[in-house]
């Protein structure tokens, strides 16, 4: 019995035992540590809110924060309801806030291991340092770059760190470095080799060893470029590389397909690019340009929101003229050049200058460069073209320039036309030597052929020859002698007669060789064997005695044949008729050979007639004006000269003549031909001749002479002398002077200067202030009162005061008022504004400000209409460096047009101005109907976007102008279409950028009258992702919402903001706003819409923005689809394979089904907050249907699933929903596990009731203490019991 017992209660304790150590394990057992975290990060300015989270995988009764390994907490939370992550929120950030953090969290009476340490760094104590990169920020792909990070201030360390990045900060110590004249604390951050990862913007800071984890203010942010990933593109300029001071420059980067982010550099020496600026469009406009323009650029290619680039384009320079005083251009031996022969262009400058430029008007190719070795007097660069071709056909000019201004030019010179002639003279001759040695060839063989024939036939025509004594054929010379007086320049004429006869046995039928061929006789007439004489007795060799054209005439003369007298007919009839037929045919054969001779000599000759004359016209087409030179206190208007008897060749055009000069004893012509036949003007009409020699070499030359519209003789009856003193008559009225199109001429255009006096002013003479002598004089116009004096191309040299006065048979007249020319685009381009706005109410006040960063002595403000008004001011220096002019405009009404542009110049040099700011129009609105403003890419654009405003009317306006509220311009822009009644102009503003946000507004006008429209409704720009941060958007409560039902969506962030705005995709309408609100460390609004119709279906977005730059927002949230259920007639059905109760890890497929013609089905979960999924529909069995498949299934599966139907013409308006199916995924037993309310735990725990279970062992310890106890006290009375027993 007793053992028994013992063994029970051995028993007993042994499972209590065994139950109290698994209970003290379970009890004794840690929880796993959390995980922690900071938002937005662990880097965090100062005074800036962040918070800390701790998240588990368990419920956490409460969750402690520990700072600096501490053992006490620094913070703890205790939650309302268990929960598996919290946040310390901190909301001003400062250095005591630095430091390590840990957290932990409880579960019943376990504590979780402390998590990983969280590093957290205040940043903004102290000035920020300096990042740079060496060699640039701008590195090849492989290539090395360092990153700088230095200050002045003293510093332990340095840590770099990337935007964006996952790595680290990394960590350097300082060191102290001398350079760029101090010392600098500096750490160097090498990146090496470069790849496409290393792309991005970096910052760096600064920190202490006392205080590591309280860092400097960050540096500025550095951009490191990624160039040569791609192939590179070309760059090319239009309209050319070679431009003069406001001309406009478009450069052109032509890429492969696919890239949408372009970027120009320009090379500043050896120094690489410090940044690449991308924009979208591969046009990219610098004009007008100025000499600042000029350099060697390089374009680069890659993909928007992208560090790396292509490689850079092969260089292309831009040589901006205007800079000194133009060079000369000539040629030798001269501008017209026989094709194939060698020409030289040579350009020569009086001022200082190493290096020429040779350009052909209308060639895209850079200019020829050529560069002096020897800086000695004459400057001068030959440009040797050999052999010349008809490419090199052109008008030149030449540019001179200096090495230490490379891509600044002359002036260009004045343009030399290059002429080309003698191509298809040389194709001419080469085919007609071809065909000449083809012809004596065919002769030669002929020959031999005839002479063979005779040889053999000798026998048989012996005796007929011997009957026949009549002489063969022959030549006979008969010279013509000269007479006594010719000398050894006289020409031997002679006479070639060739004769042919018959023999008598063959009189009966005479052959046409008893004819005689030719007769040519090339003479020279008594008349001009008397002027031969002359010049041959001519004592003055260096004058010309007389000029003769020689004109060939060709003669033929028949001489009939001489009569035979009757004879008899030969004995052999038959010999002498074969033989008189074959010697006709060799003779008709030879006659052939020698007219088909005759030809190709005409044909050789004509040629080069026809050639020499293309010559002739070609000179003739452009000659340019001869350079007028004259002597000090003089007036040069004529020459007397006389002419010995001469003959002219008409040249093909009727205002050519080519004279031929035979001068004895020179070898060129003489240079008082051209003086005396080239005068500044013609007796009678005025008209101006030009001179120009002929020929090269020998005594024989001559000159071409150019009188437009006359006959030589008339253009000779001018030649006449008289030096014209001026005389001053008190009785003739002054004349008028004027200059069209204005007296301020921009550089390089034409300008005409009209004098107009009496009608029987007979010539008018123009003076220049700064001139001792008439500067230049003209015959009258038609009727006869007034001369005008051209300037073709305008440069500084023309710029002055002018008068001009004329002589009448009285005397000289006074002259006139003066004349001021001013030359402008010589300095940089001014800039123009209105003060505070160039929109102006009627009778208002504005300022007009002038500006330039150019030290302009005056500015001149000019009014734009038919009185030309104009204002000067001495300039101011502004704070910013800059000189400027305020010019006030008082009484400002909307009958007049105010148009304003402004000029700068200096004291010194009043006549040149710089070229003209962009113009400037105030507007003043009216009561007239306003027009409508909108934009095709909506009030929203993104940065890098190109934007275009619309302007449009239907009240026929046929101008517009826009204006933004604080903006200084005021850009107008003429009507480009009319379209059912409306008008409307487009304003392109480019690529967007933070500057283009603000308010718009546009007015209508019409050309015709000054007046302008009431404003229109205003239009805000706003421009994304300026600011930092990206909010979220939230639904309540779901995406999919039936009609009538109430929405509230939720835009959210972490950063500070204090205004929100809701858009949606493809609406008209501006953005909703509305004021931010902090909520759980939140920032956020909430917008609520409904009743919810199908008009509310669509892509929504939502942006922060801030008060200071209302028109700048954020990054745009992630889009947000609203549908909008039950708005198309058809209700799908939805069934599950193999069946709605599903074991974990099996596949699933829900299959939705319709009769109705769509092609969309939309699958949604009751309380999910993702959006629903969408198939296409494919069509089996006369059904619509789509299978969405799911697999492997785990719990969070379960639920109740509906889908819909939807057609892509309204992808937003669904279908009635099918009918509820839910889903169950069973447990481990089998039966279905109900869907967890809580979040998925995937560590396998459960939620349990702690306060059950402490209750359940409080009772299990009770009983087991009440057995022991019984235990007990039956053991004490079973020992007892025997001692009873013994006793009795």
């Amino acid at each position: 019995m007793a053992g028994s017992t013992t063994t029970r209660t051995l028993t007993v304790l042994l499972c209590l035992g065994l139950c109290r150590g698994l209970w003290e394990q379970e009890q004794t057992a840690v929880p796993p540590k959390p995980s922690i975290r900071a938002d937005p990060g662990p880097i965090v300015s100062k005074k800036s809110p962040v918070a800390i989270w701790c998240e588990t995988s368990l419920q956490a009764d409460g969750y402690s924060l520990y700072k600096e390994r501490g053992s006490e907490p620094w913070k703890t939370s205790i939650p309302q309801a268990s929960s598996n992550k919290t946040g310390f929120l901190i909301p001003s950030m400062s250095s005591q806030h630095a430091g390590l953090y840990q957290c932990a969290y409880s579960t019943g009476r376990r504590l979780s291991e402390r998590s990983e340490p969280l590093l957290l760094v205040v940043t903004g104590e102290r000035s920020a340092p300096s990042l740079s990169a060496q060699p640039g920020p701008v590195v090849a792909s492989g290539g090395n770059v360092s990153l700088s990070c230095s200050s002045q201030s003293t510093w332990d360390t340095f840590h770099l760190l990337k935007e964006g990045g996952a790595e680290p900060p990394q960590r350097r110590k300082s060191e102290w470095k001398y350079y760029a004249g101090s010392w600098w604390w500096q750490a160097v951050f090498p990146v090496v080799p470069v790849n496409t990862s290393h792309g991005g913007t970096y910052r760096c800071y600064a920190s202490s060893s006392s205080n590591p984890n309280v860092w400097s203010q960050p540096s500025a942010p550095l951009h490191l470029e990624v160039t040569g990933v791609y192939r590179e593109p070309s760059l090319s300029a239009q309209p050319g590389p070679l431009l003069l001071p406001g001309d406009s420059l478009t450069l052109q980067c032509h890429s492969e397909p696919g890239f949408d982010r372009f970027a120009l550099t320009k090379d500043q020496g050896p120094t690489p690019p410090q940044s690449l600026h991308g924009q979208h469009s591969p046009d990219i406009p610098l004009g007008p340009v100025n000499l600042t323009h000029g350099g060697r650029y390089r374009c680069y290619s890659g993909h928007s929101l992208s560090h790396v680039w292509s490689a850079p384009s092969a260089p292309l320079d831009i040589l901006i003229a205007g800079k000194d005083r133009k060079p000369s251009l000539s040629a030798q031996p001269g501008p017209s050049v026989p094709w194939g022969a060698n020409v030289t262009l040579q350009c020569g400058s009086e001022v200082r200058a190493d290096t020429f430029h040779l350009h052909r008007e209308g060639s895209l190719d850079p200019p020829q460069q050529l560069r002096l070795q020897d800086m000695a007097a004459p400057r001068q660069a030959n440009f040797t073209i050999r052999p010349v071709t008809s490419v090199h056909h052109g008008t030149y000019r030449c540019y001179s320039s200096h090495s230490s201004f490379p891509f600044q030019l002359s002036q260009p010179s004045d343009p030399l036309e290059l002429l080309v002639s003698g191509q298809g003279l040389q194709l001419s001759l080469s085919v007609l030597i071809g065909i000449s040695v083809a012809l004596v060839l065919l002769l030669s063989l002929l020959l031999f052929l005839f002479f063979q024939h005779q040889c053999q036939s000798k026998h048989r025509t012996s005796d007929a020859a011997l009957k026949d004594p009549q002489p063969g054929d022959g030549m006979e010379l008969d010279p013509q002698q000269n007479g006594p007086e010719d000398n050894a320049k006289d020409v031997t004429y002679a006479q070639v007669t060739f004769r042919s006869r018959l023999r008598q046995g063959m009189a009966a039928s005479p052959s046409p060789l008893s004819e005689e061929l030719l007769d040519r006789k090339d003479g020279q007439t008594e008349e001009d064997r008397q002027m031969d004489s002359q010049a041959a007795a001519s004592a003055a060799p260096q004058e010309v005695t007389y000029a003769q054209l020689s004109l060939m005439t060709l003669r033929r003369e028949t001489i009939p044949p001489p009569s035979s007298p009757s004879e008899e007919p030969p004995d052999e009839p038959s010999v002498y008729a074969a033989l008189a037929v074959h010697y006709d045919t060799v003779e008709n054969l030879i006659r052939m050979g020698l007219a088909l001779l005759v030809l190709v000599v005409l044909g050789d000759t004509l040629g080069r007639l026809l050639t020499a004359d293309h010559e002739l016209g070609g000179v003739g087409r452009d000659i340019p004006e001869p350079t007028q030179n004259h002597g000090a206190g003089t007036t040069l208007s004529a020459f007397t000269c006389s002419l010995t008897p001469f003959l002219l060749s008409p040249s093909g055009h009727r205002d050519l003549f080519l004279l031929h000069s035979w001068v004895q004893g020179a070898d060129t012509m003489p240079p008082t031909l051209p003086a005396l036949l080239c005068l500044g003007e013609m007796e009678g009409e005025g008209t101006p001749c030009s001179v120009r020699p002929q020929g090269s070499g020998g005594s024989r030359g001559g000159v071409l002479l150019r009188a437009p519209g006359k006959s030589l003789t008339d253009s000779l009856a001018g030649l006449s002398l008289g030096l014209r003193t001026p005389v001053q008559a008190g009785t003739l009225p002054k004349p008028t002077i004027r200059a069209e199109p204005g007296p301020v001429i921009p550089w390089g255009s034409s300008v005409a200067i009209w004098c107009q006096g009496i009608l029987e002013a007979k010539e008018f003479h123009l003076d220049k202030e700064d001139s001792s002598v008439p500067w230049t004089r003209q015959k009258p116009l038609d009727p006869g009162n007034k001369a005008n004096f051209s300037i073709t191309y305008m440069t500084e040299s023309y710029a002055g005061r002018y008068r001009c006065y004329y002589l009448s048979p009285t005397g000289w007249s006074e002259p006139s008022d003066p004349l001021e020319l001013v030359v402008t685009g010589v300095y940089h381009q001014p800039s123009l504004s209105a003060l505070p706005s160039p929109v102006v109410t009627s009778g208002g006040t504005v300022t007009l400000r002038c500006g330039s960063w150019e030290g302009f002595d005056r500015f001149i403000l000019t009014k734009e209409g038919e009185d030309r008004l104009s204002w000067t001011l001495d300039s101011q220096r502004h704070p910013s460096w800059q000189v400027q002019a305020l010019f006030p405009v008082d009484l400002v009404t909307p009958s007049d047009r105010w148009a304003f542009r402004c000029y700068g110049c200096y004291r010194n040099r009043p006549q040149l101005w710089s070229p003209p700011s962009d113009p400037l129009e105030l507007l003043v609105p009216g009561g007239s109907g306003k027009p409508s403003l909108l934009t095709q890419q909506g009030p929203i654009v993104a940065y890098g976007q190109r934007l275009s405003l619309q302007c449009r009317s239907d009240l026929g306006y046929d101008r517009f102008a826009l204006s933004k509220e604080g903006g200084q311009g005021l850009p107008q822009r003429t009507v480009l279409q009319f379209q059912a009644g409306l008008s409307q102009a487009d304003f392109p503003l480019g690529t967007v950028s933070s500057t283009h946000g603000g308010r718009y507004r546009c007015y209508g006008g019409h050309s015709l009258s000054s007046e302008w429209s009431a404003p229109s409704d205003p239009l805000d720009i706003l421009v994304a992702g300026r600011l930092p941060g990206r909010p979220s958007l939230w639904v309540q409560p779901g995406p999919t919402v039936a009609p009538g039902e109430n929405v509230t969506m939720l835009c959210q962030s972490r950063s500070p903001t204090d205004t929100f705005l809701l858009t949606k995709e493809g609406a008209a309408d501006p953005p909703l706003r509305l004021r931010s609100q902090s909520r759980a460390q939140q920032h956020q609004a909430e917008f609520s819409m409904g009743p919810v119709t199908s008009a509310h279906g669509g892509t929504y977005r939502c942006y922060s923005s801030r008060s200071t730059s209302p028109y700048l927002l954020s990054q745009p949230s992630d889009p947000l689809d609203i549908l909008v259920a039950g708005r198309l007639h058809d209700r799908p059905s939805l069934s599950v394979q193999p069946g709605p109760t599903v074991a974990p890890g099996e596949n699933v497929t829900l299959l939705c089904q319709s009769r109705s013609q769509t092609d969309t089905f939309l699958l949604t979960k009751e309380g999910a907050a993702d959006p629903p999924l969408r198939l296409r529909s494919q069509s089996q069995a006369q059904q619509h249907q789509a299978e969405f498949s799911m697999g492997p299934v785990t719990s969070a599966h379960g639920g109740t699933y509906r889908c819909y139907s939807a057609n892509h013409s309204s992808p937003y308006l669904l279908s009635q929903p099918s009918e509820p199916l839910e889903l169950l995924v069973s447990g481990p037993s089998g039966n279905p596990s109900p869907l967890p309310t809580g979040p998925t735990s995937t560590s396998g725990y459960s939620p349990q009731d702690y306060t059950v279970g402490n209750l359940v062992r409080l009772g299990v310890s009770g009983l087991i203490l009440v057995l022991l106890g019984v235990l007990l006290c039956e053991a004490w009375h079973s020992r007892g019991r025997p001692h009873d027993a013994a006793s009795s």
